[in-house]
C-alpha cells in the first residue's frame, strides 16, 4: 500500500464526517437526490426478492403468488370429489444486469493552503457521488417501466388506445375528470391496486382541487382525486422521456428492484492493486448500497486521493399479470 494512503479507520472517519453533514438540515440540501420514481416503486413493492450470489452472474429471486390457473367449470354429478390447482409461489432467478458508476480525486498538494482537509472535501464528495447515482438509477427505473409498459384493454371515454399499447388523451381532458377515467382503466385491466406515478402531467389540476377542498363547489374534486394514489417525479419523467408528457398507471406489486454490492460496509485492504473497499448506503434510496473503491495515485506526477463509486442493480417485471400484454404497466401521453 502507497505511503501515506488512508487507513480504514481514517475512511470510517470520513463516512462519519459525511453523516454528520446529512444530519445538518441546511448542509444536506446540496445533497438531496430527486428519487420520487424510486420511492413509488419500493412503496408499492410487493414481491419478495433476494439475491444470489454465484461465481458467474449475480441473480435476483424473485416469487409471487401464482394464481392464473383457476377456471370456471360445470359442477360434475360426483359429489364426493373435489381437486382444483395448487396456488404456489413462483419464483424465478434472474440476472442483475445494470452497473453505474461515478468517482472523483482530491490533489494532496493543492490542499496545502486550504482551508479545508482532505477529509472533509471527500466527505462532499462521497454524499454527490449518492446524490448523482442515486438520480441515475431513478431515471433507469423510468426507463425500464417504459419497457414494462403493456397494452390498455379499454379503449373509450377520456382515452385512444395507441397501436403501440399506449393511451392517448387529449391535454383537455387532465382535469379532475381524469382520476375516475383512470379508477375504471385499472378496473377493466384487472389492476385492484393501481398508483399513478407522473411528471407535470396533472400537477396543477391536482394542487387547484388540494387548495379548493375546503370551498364547498371545491371538494368534489379533492374527493375523486383520492380515487388513485399519485407520486410526481417532476424532474426525471420529462427527462427520461425527452420532453414528452407521459403518466403511468402501475398496479401495486407489478415492478420488483433489486441491488447488489460486493464490499462489506467495514474497510478492507486489497494490498495488490494498493486499495481499500468497502461500500456504502444510499443516501435517498432505502436498501440501495454502492461498493466504494479508494486508492492513492501518482497521475500525472501529482498525488490524488482516488474515490471510485459503483452500483449492480435491476428492475423486473412481476408478476407477469397471466397475458403477455396485461403487465400491470400502462402509459398515458398529454398529446
Amino acid at each position: 500500500m502507497a505511503a501515506g494512503n488512508f487507513t480504514p479507520t481514517i475512511l470510517a472517519d470520513i463516512q462519519i464526517k459525511a453523516d454528520n453533514i446529512w444530519m445538518d438540515n441546511m448542509a444536506k440540501t446540496a445533497f438531496i437526490a430527486d428519487t420520487m420514481a424510486m420511492k413509488a416503486i419500493q412503496e408499492q413493492q410487493s414481491a419478495k426478492v433476494s439475491v444470489i450470489e454465484t461465481n458467474k452472474d449475480v441473480t435476483a429471486s424473485i416469487s409471487w403468488i401464482q394464481d392464473c390457473e383457476m377456471e370456471v367449470s360445470a359442477v360434475g354429478s360426483n359429489d364426493c370429489i373435489i381437486d382444483g390447482p395448487e396456488l404456489e409461489t413462483v419464483s424465478k432467478n434472474l440476472e442483475i444486469t445494470q452497473s453505474i458508476k461515478t468517482s472523483f480525486k482530491v490533489e494532496r498538494k493543492a490542499l496545502r493552503n486550504n482551508m479545508y482537509e482532505v477529509s472533509e472535501i471527500a466527505a462532499k464528495g462521497m454524499l454527490k457521488a449518492s446524490k448523482v447515482l442515486d438520480e441515475e438509477v431513478t431515471r433507469r427505473a423510468i426507463a425500464a417501466i417504459n419497457g414494462f409498459a403493456g397494452t390498455n384493454e379499454y379503449d373509450g371515454d377520456l382515452g385512444v388506445v395507441q397501436g403501440s399499447g399506449d393511451t392517448h388523451v387529449a391535454a383537455l381532458n387532465w382535469d379532475t375528470r381524469l382520476l375516475p377515467y383512470l379508477k375504471l382503466v385499472a378496473i377493466k385491466n384487472r389492476m385492484n391496486t393501481p398508483f399513478m406515478l407522473t411528471g407535470v402531467n396533472y400537477w396543477y389540476t391536482d394542487m387547484d382541487a388540494e387548495h379548493n377542498k375546503g370551498n364547498s363547489d371545491g371538494s368534489g374534486d379533492y374527493v375523486r382525486n383520492q380515487l388513485i394514489k399519485r407520486y410526481y417525479d417532476l424532474f426525471n419523467v420529462e427527462l427520461v422521456n425527452s420532453g414528452d408528457l407521459f403518466s403511468y398507471l402501475i398496479n401495486r406489486g407489478a415492478l420488483a428492484f433489486a441491488s447488489k454490492t460486493y464490499n462489506p460496509s467495514v474497510p478492507f485492504t486489497v494490498p495488490d492493486p494498493g486499495q481499500e473497499r468497502y461500500s456504502i448506503e444510499s443516501r435517498n434510496i432505502p436498501g440501495l448500497r454502492y461498493d466504494v473503491i479508494y486508492a492513492l495515485k501518482c497521475i500525472n506526477d501529482k498525488l490524488y486521493d482516488v474515490w471510485d463509486f459503483r452500483a449492480y442493480f435491476d428492475f423486473f417485471l412481476n408478476p407477469t399479470g397471466c397475458t403477455d400484454t396485461r403487465t400491470g404497466v400502462l402509459r398515458f401521453k398529454k398529446v
